[in-house]
């Protein structure tokens, strides 16, 4: 008897990116190298199977450089899964205002917001460099591309710096206060921004942006039936063998993300909002922590690794290499880093050597990059260009936290109003 006509050969993909994600972070752990990012090794091997004949095979449509529906399926749903738990890793009490208590501390709202103002007017001079690389040489498209690459120049990945000011118990800290405010509004700001140009490009066919009226109440609905249902109540129905609180989690997630898609809008917008969302209504640690595995643990290692074989299916390797595009890579970086200039601004209460660590840290940035590519405004060269470039912001804050020591303190004079890392140390 044949219990299902399922072909499990049809998974193919699945089980090769699930046996590189396994290999990853046993590699990493044997060498001791776990100041790499896993993502940036996720993202280097699915460019590298992206180059072998076999797995394009496997991976892509026949005779197309597309990935077949099932891996466009997973790349789809990953990239979305990321997304929602970065919306719940934002941290909404660094965007309150600061409350007046004895001690005297930075302006830290007012501080980001500078610096975010800053960066995004040095980012915007800096997109008319690339402007020779728009597929396209209309007006339209000009605005477009320079919206595009100052948002790109501008975005910060908060997921990653928030989780990196954590490990490093800086979250507490001025410094950290004044990066995960930035890397919030940054991160917001430029998904909100892209939405808005999906709309007006009318990237998704058939669009119906009346529907984000119907996505903006079930926004409210979610956050007001839970503020208004007492903790011990909502904790009680969501609770059991059943799982409910994972379950609604994730049906809010593909929910929003189907109304934002079907309205014309970016559907990362839904999905961090869904995050967010979740996140204000104070969710459980321990819930967040379970999504987060399921996230980490199940669909982003194979988003991370089809970025990858995107890239390599965009532009072959032997083909990439070449001079130019070498030079395209660094030139990307190097925008990416002198867009976030305005963070030397931090050297009058902070140290020189922290100031320059604080660019590196915010020029993190990944999903921004990944997601202009639906626009179809630069070249295929200058696209792969970003996508790798902002692979590598991922892999120098790393580094750069694990060797510098003395990362967020003050200088001397500016103690009395600047937390510094021993102080939150000594008062736990």
């Amino acid at each position: 008897m044949i219990l299902s006509s399922f072909n499990w050969m049809d998974i193919t993909p699945l089980i090769i990116m699930f046996t590189i994600a396994v290999i990853i972070p046993i590699i990493l752990a044997g060498f001791k190298l776990k100041f790499i990012p896993v993502l940036v090794v996720e993202i280097v091997a699915g460019i590298i199977i992206g180059n072998i004949p076999y797995f394009r095979d496997i991976f892509l449509e026949e005779g197309t450089h597309h990935f077949n529906g099932f891996v466009e399926g997973l790349y789809t749903i990953g990239l979305a899964v990321l997304l929602f738990i970065s919306g719940l890793d934002v941290d909404f009490s660094v965007l309150k205002p600061e409350r007046k208590n004895r001690v005297k501390t930075l302006p830290i709202l007012k501080i980001s917001f500078l610096l975010i103002i800053l960066v995004i007017l040095i980012s915007f001079g800096l997109s008319f460099l690339f402007i020779n690389h728009f597929v396209e040489d209309d007006l339209e498209t000009k605005i477009i591309g320079i919206v595009l690459l100052t948002v790109i120049f501008s975005s910060s990945f908060a997921s990653i710096i928030i989780s990196l000011i954590h490990d490093d118990n800086l979250a507490k800290t001025t410094i950290g206060k004044i990066i995960a405010t930035y890397s919030t509004l940054a991160e917001f700001i430029s998904i909100l921004v892209l939405s808005i140009l999906m709309i007006i490009r009318e990237i998704v066919d058939d669009a119906k942006p009346w529907l984000l009226i119907i996505f903006i109440v079930i926004l409210l609905a979610v956050y007001l039936i839970r503020k208004l249902i007492p903790t011990k109540i909502f904790k009680r129905m969501l609770g059991g063998i059943v799982h409910l609180d994972i379950t609604l989690s994730f049906f809010i997630l593909f929910a929003l993300a189907f109304i934002t898609q079907l309205a014309g809008a970016e559907f990362i917008l839904g999905t961090f909002l869904a995050g967010a969302i979740i996140k204000s209504t104070g969710i459980d640690e321990h819930e967040e922590q379970k999504i987060a595995s399921i996230g980490y643990g199940l669909f982003i290692p194979i988003f991370y690794i089809l970025v990858g074989f995107k890239v390599s299916v965009m532009i072959p390797f032997d083909e990439f290499i070449t001079f130019e595009n070498i030079l395209l890579v660094v030139e990307v970086f190097i925008a990416l880093l002198i867009a976030k200039i305005p963070f030397l601004l931090l050297a009058k209460w902070f140290k020189l050597s922290t100031s320059i660590s604080s660019i590196f840290l915010v020029t993190t940035t990944i999903i921004v990059g990944i997601a202009c590519e639906h626009f179809e405004i630069f070249t295929e060269e200058l696209t792969c260009a970003i996508i790798i470039a902002s692979a590598l912001t991922c892999v120098i804050p790393p580094i750069l936290l694990y060797v510098h020591n003395k990362f967020g303190y003050s200088k001397e004079k500016y103690d009395d109003v600047v937390i510094n890392p021993n102080e939150v140390s000594s008062e736990e």
